[in-house]
């Protein structure tokens, strides 16, 4: 091979090589877009869980958002209760005094059931299985989960208490107009959701059906009106189509 061929071979080799180095010196490291592990192996950087009308990828340096605390000075819904329903300040002590000492006391009912759970669990292993005994762990959980429905049912009975006639009367009200502001769905106002099937189908057209009646909100353990609409008001499908109930 002549002097030019190696020559240029050389060059061939030398170019692309410091074209290279070049750039991936122009880019720096990689530290500001990957920084390392703070405390507990959690990430300081951007987190990579995807946002609300965010596509998927690197998110903001912010924690994970958490449900705010229920009945806290500063967060709905007893901000909002105290505007709109003018709670003095001892009200507010008293509600907050409600739905904390409820809250206390069923966790710790939480708790006790948790323990029998386990006792149950470690008796249904033992061969053969003691029918009374587990008899009798079942009775006392059944025991305690009525006492944590029972809270659970009057604990907003206990806040409404703490209400004058004024404020309850205002209270009403509000809680009569909620359910048109929500999305529809069982135990509000709206439509039956799109019937997704052909036409002469035995279950519906491809239409909505009928409005449901308007019931009251899903609140303190209401269960609203039934799914299905009575036949006398499913007029959509014409005879002979009325819908099944599920």
């Amino acid at each position: 091979m002549t002097k030019q061929g190696w020559i240029a071979i050389i060059l061939a080799i030398v170019f692309p090589s410091t074209a290279l180095i070049i750039v991936l010196a122009s880019r720096g490291s990689n530290e500001h877009r990957h920084p390392a592990h703070g405390p507990a192996c959690r990430h300081d950087g951007p987190r990579h869980f995807p946002e609300w009308n965010k596509p998927p990828g690197h998110g903001p340096a912010v924690p994970f958002p958490r449900r705010p605390p229920l009945f806290s000075p500063t967060e709905s819904p007893l901000k909002a209760m105290t505007r709109d329903l003018s709670l003095s300040p001892e009200q507010v002590k008293k509600i907050q005094k409600i739905e904390t000492d409820t809250r206390k006391k069923e966790e710790e009912l939480q708790g006790k059931i948790d323990t029998l759970e386990e006792k149950l669990h470690q008796l249904l292993k033992i061969d053969p299985v003691d029918r009374p005994g587990c008899l009798k762990i079942m009775e006392e959980m059944s025991r305690i989960r009525l006492s944590i429905d029972t809270i659970r049912i009057f604990r907003p009975l206990d806040i409404r208490g703490v209400f004058t006639p004024a404020q309850r009367s205002i209270f009403e009200k509000h809680m009569k107009i909620e359910p048109f502001k929500k999305r529809p769905g069982h135990g509000h106002f709206g439509p039956r959701p799109m019937q997704l099937l052909p036409p002469g189908s035995p279950m519906g057209f491809m239409q909505p059906g009928p409005p449901r009646m308007p019931g009251p909100p899903m609140q303190f353990m209401n269960p609203g009106p039934p799914m299905d609409t009575p036949p006398a008001l499913d007029s959509m499908n014409g005879p002979g189509m009325r819908r099944r109930a599920p």
